[in-house]
């Protein structure tokens, strides 16, 4: 089979077996209605989120509900396809662009998120379309910049999460492996510019029309919760006199919260002492699981009547920034607790990644002769699934570790090529296996 074919393949076949059992069909999520919202607003640019998902989903919902989850999973798998044949294009082996497509196919993302009705999956999609056309304009035409460009403004679309890949899928030609050094700079130039456009134009937009540069909600709004659980009497007295105002009410709200058990207080160390820097550090899901409360019930009740929500959410956006300013070492210890909760559960609740890594150190252990040389064909594997996968993990992963929590479908899209790395080992371990055995011509 062609390495592109397997995504759709794999995946189509698990979510067959999943609808034939009951369990696969479009899901009404907590946050749908939310979409919904923005979609249906006066002005859906101002709003809290981008509409494009609400228009859609509103409108597949309202007349073909049971459609959205394939609809969902055919970007998907589809994008994963693209980017499967485009790593064969730029010189990855068969097994290493078979390694990606497996693990997209069969990954908790797939199988778990996509039939939500909410944009990660067809977000992530168009960002697998967006890797494969900046793939083929680094390594090939220059026409695949303007397909990279709106792929990956549909992804940030959908998930302003994915906004920095706008940034990030331009250093592509600098990472992959090629004897052009100026050519590759310009290349990289050229992409940077037709990536980041659509997001500039926005940005100036929202300026003159809303008075905010930002791009909805992800930095104020969102990361308020940061700011709301680390606020303490303390810190909110070191706070710039006209921030301390908000700051209290916040933090009444939350102690409210508490005091109701709809919100997890900060729990006592073993000296009996409440440390927001040790519970975030080394107790982080705690934080994980108020986050929500505190944002929805503490945070945004702060909005006044008549306040536009761009200004709304530029000014949770400063009193967080000062929040950080006046704890630095809290913010640090929520960073670190939070890449430790990405990284463990990317890793260890990984099934794929699991399945794949004991099914690798299983052969490695019969073998008993260490991993084969790889084959000539295989040369620029490594550098090539070391770009891709390293810029995949830093544009999906930092923003949840910097500005808000890892939550679960979160980790998941994070977590999505890591599969690949011992699926590879696999298939090589088998290709040699096959190479070796009787009437192949080997010794």
């Amino acid at each position: 089979m062609k390495p592109a074919l397997i995504p759709p393949v794999l995946g189509f076949a698990l979510l067959g077996l999943l609808a034939a059992a009951g369990w696969f069909h479009t899901v009404v999520a907590p946050d749908t209605a939310s979409y919904l919202a923005v979609a249906k607003a006066i002005d859906p640019l101002g709003a809290s989120r981008l509409p494009l998902y609400g228009w859609v989903a509103g409108w597949m919902l309202a007349h073909a509900a049971p459609l959205l989850a394939w609809l969902q999973a055919t970007i998907f798998l589809g994008g994963a396809a693209l980017l499967v044949a485009s790593l064969e294009r730029v010189g990855a082996s068969r097994a290493a662009a078979s390694a990606i497509g497996i693990a997209i196919g069969a990954s908790t993302m797939l199988l778990l998120w996509v039939r939500d009705a909410v944009p990660e999956a067809a977000g992530h999609g168009f960002l697998f379309a967006g890797f494969a056309a900046a793939l083929l304009a680094a390594e090939g035409s220059l026409l695949w910049v303007l397909p990279a460009a709106l792929a990956v403004t549909l992804a940030w679309s959908l998930v302003p999460g994915l906004l920095g890949f706008a940034v990030l899928l331009a250093a592509l030609p600098l990472l992959l492996p090629t004897r052009w050094y100026v050519r590759r700079w310009a290349r990289a130039l050229l992409l940077l510019a037709a990536l980041a456009a659509p997001a500039a134009g926005l940005v100036a937009w929202r300026t003159v029309r809303e008075g905010s540069p930002s791009i909805v909600s992800y930095g104020g709004f969102v990361m308020s919760g940061i700011g709301g659980l680390m606020l303490t009497p303390s810190v909110a007295a070191r706070l710039p006199a006209d921030e301390q105002p908000q700051a209290e009410a916040i933090l009444a709200a939350r102690t409210r919260l508490e005091q109701q058990g709809l919100s997890i207080p900060v729990p006592a160390n073993s000296r009996g002492a409440r440390s927001f820097f040790s519970a975030a550090l080394f107790y982080f899901d705690i934080m994980a699981r108020t986050y929500d409360s505190v944002v929805f019930h503490a945070v945004r009740p702060t909005r006044p009547p008549g306040e536009s929500w761009p200004h709304f959410d530029q000014r949770l956006q400063r009193l967080t920034i000062e929040i950080v300013r006046a704890a630095p070492a809290d913010y640090l210890a929520w960073v670190a607790g939070a890449a430790a909760r990405l990284v463990g559960h990317a890793l260890i609740l990984n099934p794929v990644f699991i399945l794949a890594f004991l099914t690798l150190l299983a052969m490695l252990l019969w073998r008993r002769g260490g991993m084969p040389a790889a084959p000539p064909e295989a040369a620029r594997d490594t550098p090539i699934l070391l770009a891709v996968s390293f810029l995949y993990v830093l544009g999906t992963g930092a923003p949840i570790v910097l500005i808000t929590f890892p939550a679960e479908r979160y980790i998941d899209s994070t977590a999505l090529l890591l599969a690949a790395w011992p699926i590879l080992g696999v298939l090589r371990l088998l290709n040699a296996k096959a190479d070796r055995a009787p009437g192949t011509g080997s010794s």
